[in-house]
């Protein structure tokens, strides 16, 4: 339909329709003038929709939206325009309008598959059964937290927690990603939620549910949280009869009854830890320091990051139990985060004992960003000082990977390429077969392909390999001469180097605002390798090469470092970048 046809028939429609009182501009006029606002014909498609809704756009919306149900016939008619710029705004103002009902939903919802932004919000206000189930079924093939589709629903309150309870009532199970998505909206829609916790529980208790949706819908209840203790009895009940739901109810429980609460993630840290379930522990405050023994047990896991959110968690539990332990661990020189969680932890505890050590840290350690930590630690402790709170609670739990230090006279000295490592050419024919996950139309399925290696080190029986893809991963692998692979880490791998007597695989990732870097030494096992965490770096790192003397520099994320053969790390310096004696390489 052209803009032509549109006017002429939004005009027709909008002349008999008072503007309410607040309205300054009579519709026809505005309509007059929407497609130059819209639409900018210098620029391309993509910048009319990149630009966003700018001031002029912003005004041209709030003043239709003032003539309410009047504007909403002209407003689907302009959905259809060739102008993306048109669409866009027009989907935009009828995102916030009064007014819409079931019998506008069809071209929205033809407007949304056709990609048009901001029409979501305009399916949530409608609010209906029909239009809600389409918003999670758009949620369920694309499953993102921040976007149009959740903050649809999360506006529709109980009715949108309704619609994400009715989803689990679908014949095949749903995705994992989806379950991720909507545990958070009930979690940020608090009451709003509670709507949900009868249907969640007939889902759950329903026979012909989908095992799997039966396990999500138990999730789902302990996503509600406190506010689900109506349910805990039920649960309680259910799991006596259905023993294969156990572990899930008591995780279920774990989040709506808090007088059982340090009991059950003690028990569940010490079959499957992970770093979700350790900062969920740490939410709880004192009210969770009976797991605290459970945290002193992951100190020796096998997952170093695991044993740093334990120590974490220790603070915000106030497990003062652990206050020797912790300033032990002061000492660690593999594991910087090791230290600036137990300075935290120490600080929390305001454990007088900790002055000492902690002025010897901050004096001493090599990272700034730990030094900081611990002359904030020692302000608290002696009542100067406290800790501010995130009111996003996973990012001040996990706020170590957001670390950054500015390196004085950032400077990259001149690399010496050992002999053995690969150059560009080199490292062409020597591609290796992997396999990926991989979005299909149905869920996900894994392809098989060649992966061709960003970096690599000859070594006796073969070549040790290294692929950076970024956030879909990668991988650090051994290609033996016979052309056999195995992979000896799936990680993202920006360099292989020989240090002293030590191979070593420099290992990261950085994502959003969020960062992280891990040196891996390799050694010999068997016919192959194995990769073993040998020393965490400040963030992900970004360039890496052997200095001349030896000593390996690493630009990171978070700062930049010199290695030294025995695995001794010092910031990047003038001072530190002058050629020194080469040092034996160290377990």
């Amino acid at each position: 339909m052209s803009f032509a046809l549109i006017i002429a028939f939004t005009t027709t429609l909008a002349l008999g329709s008072a503007p309410t009182p607040d309205a300054r501009e009579p519709l026809t006029d505005l309509l007059d003038r929407f497609q130059d606002v819209a639409h900018d014909d210098s620029k391309t498609d993509d910048e009319v929709e990149d630009s966003g809704i700018q001031k002029e756009r912003q005004a041209m919306a709030t003043a239709i939206q003032a003539h309410g149900a009047a504007a909403i016939p002209p407003l689907l008619a302009m959905l259809d325009s060739d102008k993306v710029g048109v669409r866009v705004l027009a989907g935009y103002t009828l995102g916030d309008i009064e007014g819409l009902t079931e019998q506008h939903l069809e071209p929205l919802i033809e407007a949304q598959r056709q990609g048009t932004p901001w029409v979501e919000r305009a399916i949530g206000h409608i609010g209906t059964p029909r239009a809600l189930a389409f918003l999670t079924e758009a949620l369920d093939e694309y499953p993102s937290r921040h976007n149009q589709i959740t903050g649809a629903l999360e506006t529709a309150g109980g009715k949108g927690a309704l619609a994400l309870t009715e989803s689990l009532r679908a014949p095949k199970p749903r995705k994992p990603a989806y379950v991720d998505v909507a545990c958070e909206l009930l979690r940020e829609m608090k009451d709003k939620a509670s709507p949900a916790i009868e249907p969640l529980l007939a889902v759950m208790a329903e026979e012909k549910t989908h095992p799997k949706n039966q396990v999500h819908a138990i999730r789902l209840l302990g996503c509600i949280g406190f506010l689900a203790q109506p349910a805990a009895d039920r649960l309680e009940q259910f799991r006596e009869k259905t023993p294969r739901l156990k572990r899930d109810i008591d995780l279920a429980l774990i989040s709506i009854r808090p007088e059982l609460t340090a009991a059950l993630f003690a028990q569940q840290l010490r079959v499957e830890p992970t770093i979700p379930l350790l900062r969920d522990l740490a939410k709880l405050r004192q009210d969770g320091r009976g797991a605290g023994g459970a945290l002193v047990e992951l100190l020796t896991h096998e997952n170093w990051e695991i044993r740093v959110a334990a120590v974490h968690a220790m603070g915000y539990l106030q497990y003062t139990d652990a206050t020797d332990l912790l300033i032990a661990q002061l000492n660690d020189e593999k594991d910087w985060r090791m230290v600036i969680v137990s300075v935290e932890a120490l600080g929390k505890f305001k454990a007088q004992k900790a002055v000492g050590p902690l002025e010897r840290v901050a004096k001493e350690h090599w990272y700034p960003f730990v030094r900081k930590g611990a002359l904030q630690a020692i302000k608290v402790i002696r009542g100067e000082a406290t800790y501010t709170e995130d009111p996003h609670f996973p990012s001040e739990f996990l706020h170590y990977r957001f670390s950054v230090d500015d390196t004085p006279n950032p400077v990259e000295p001149p690399f010496v390429p050992g002999s053995d490592e690969l150059s560009e050419k080199d490292l062409k024919p020597l591609k290796y077969p992997m396999q990926v996950r991989t979005r299909a139309e149905k869920g996900w399925r894994v392809q098989n392909f060649q992966a061709e290696p960003g970096c690599g080190l000859r070594v006796a029986n073969g070549h040790l390999l290294g692929t950076n893809r970024g956030e879909w991963g990668g991988e650090l692998v051994h290609r033996s001469a016979k052309r056999a692979t195995t992979v000896l880490l799936k990680e993202n791998t920006r360099s292989i180097h020989r240090i002293g007597g030590t191979l070593v695989a420099v290992t990261g990732l950085a994502h959003l605002s969020s960062h992280r870097g891990m040196l891996y030494r390799i050694v010999p096992k068997g016919d192959s390798y194995v990769a073993e965490p040998w020393r965490a770096l400040p963030g992900s790192p970004k360039v890496a090469g052997t200095m001349e003397d030896g000593r390996l520099f690493i630009s990171c994320a978070g700062g930049d470092v010199i290695v030294t053969p025995d695995g001794t790390l010092e910031m990047s310096t003038r001072e530190s970048r002058r050629a020194r004696p080469v040092k034996p390489s160290a377990p």
